[in-house]
């Protein structure tokens, strides 16, 4: 329940952004879970970076949305902890890696956190 939650605000954030007017983007652009899933193999600094990016982004959608994000529930938790989340998830669903990585580590942090 609380990954399709995740996704409809992954989606329409990513709506709006496309939507403002700005320069069209092209997704062939964006990190996708192949990408991601290379950072986590072969260089785990950029995987990080990625991560704490994508946890930051989350922990800013809760306090405009007023908490109507839910925050996995792994206080205190780390940087590497959320990366070493986001890395295992990412291995384990090979056949969504096609997708946008920051979508999958959302995914990945609904999957560990259910509460």
């Amino acid at each position: 329940m609380k990954s399709l939650f995740l996704y409809k605000i992954f989606a329409v954030t990513v709506c709006v952004a496309s939507s403002t007017g700005a320069q069209s983007l092209d997704y062939r652009h964006f990190i996708t879970g192949n990408d991601f899933h290379e950072m986590c193999r072969n260089d785990f600094t950029s995987a990080y970076r990625y991560t704490v990016g994508v946890f930051d982004t989350l922990y800013a959608m809760n306090v405009v949305l007023n908490k109507q994000v839910s925050l996995p529930c792994m206080a205190p938790t780390t940087g590497a902890r959320v990366t070493q989340i986001a890395c295992r998830y990412v291995n384990s669903h090979p056949e969504s890696r096609d997708q946008s990585a920051a979508l999958l580590i959302f995914l990945g942090f609904a999957e560990a956190s259910p509460c």
